[in-house]
């Protein structure tokens, strides 16, 4: 026995369900394409730098910036908030500036940024909080070298007086032009 209870849904709302799926299948697609293909602060590449730069901080004190990436690049540049860039190094970081400022927080203290320079590729770029990280005073801005690596800074040393924020951890940058200060900073702590 048929139970007649049981209403068909009508051409008009198989259409309009069908219509749904068809969004909701193209949301999740584009989605997923952020996710994997693209290099926003959500992305599979930003994601996955961040975890890589946390775990060898935690676990040796220390991180190599060309380890963090499977790209070549030129130069990596570390842009505090109101860094003023010249017009030479704006046109070599950013050859082409699209209506979506992909540097929207360069203005806000709250953050500094890690670009890495690509040949005919736009910068990658790795905005860090300077709640959870901050980088010392007179931390050279470029890098070329290879072997560049971001170290935390030691609390209690002399170098440590350059990093004025206490309650974040400090990084300084080493590479082949780079030397620790060796002098305290005067007016701050010893």
């Amino acid at each position: 026995m048929i139970d007649s209870t049981v209403a068909i849904p009508s051409a008009p709302m198989r259409k309009l369900t069908t219509f749904k799926l068809v969004i909701l299948s193209m949301m999740a697609g584009v989605a997923a394409g952020i996710f994997f293909f693209s290099e926003t602060r959500f992305s599979l590449a930003n994601m996955s730098w961040h975890y890589r730069f946390d775990k060898a901080l935690q676990e040796i004190g220390e991180v190599k910036l060309g380890a963090l990436v499977n790209f070549k690049w030129d130069k990596i540049y570390l842009l505090e908030a109101y860094d003023n860039l010249n017009t030479e190094k704006e046109a070599q970081l950013f050859p082409a500036r699209s209506r979506l400022d992909p540097l929207w927080w360069s203005d806000m203290q709250r953050y500094w940024t890690i670009a890495y320079q690509r040949p005919s590729k736009p910068p990658f770029l790795i905005r860090m909080n300077t709640a959870d990280w901050y980088l010392r005073n007179l931390t050279n801005d470029v890098t070329t070298d290879l072997n560049a690596k971001l170290r935390l800074v030691p609390p209690n040393t002399i170098e440590s007086t350059y990093c004025p924020i206490q309650r974040s951890r400090c990084l300084s940058l080493d590479d082949s032009r780079s030397k620790a200060p060796s002098t305290p900073l005067l007016g701050n702590r010893p």
